[in-house]
């Protein structure tokens, strides 16, 4: 059995929580590191991984997918960790 998207993000997020020279390379290449992990990267599109720190947060706002509302996008449920709407 094939392992999932969040599954490989996961690993993918521990190993650089572990590794620092992995995760300065996540960092500095993503798309290469994500396609060394078995997930897609699509041509032309920019790949950027940024961290948390105990003073920053990053939100990501994402795109819509044409004329879609957010209660289209997650179907009424409220976005979680577990549920984030992809």
């Amino acid at each position: 059995m094939s392992k999932s998207v969040q599954d490989i993000w996961r690993d993918i997020t521990t190993k650089a929580w572990d590794d620092a020279d992995f995760r300065r390379r996540l960092e500095e290449d993503t798309p290469s590191v994500l396609e060394e992990h078995g997930l897609p990267v699509q041509s032309g599109v920019d790949y950027k991984v940024v961290a948390d720190t105990d003073t920053l947060r990053h939100l990501v706002l994402l795109r819509p997918a044409g004329d879609v509302s957010v209660a289209q996008l997650h179907d009424g449920e409220p976005l979680t960790d577990e549920n984030a709407g992809f």
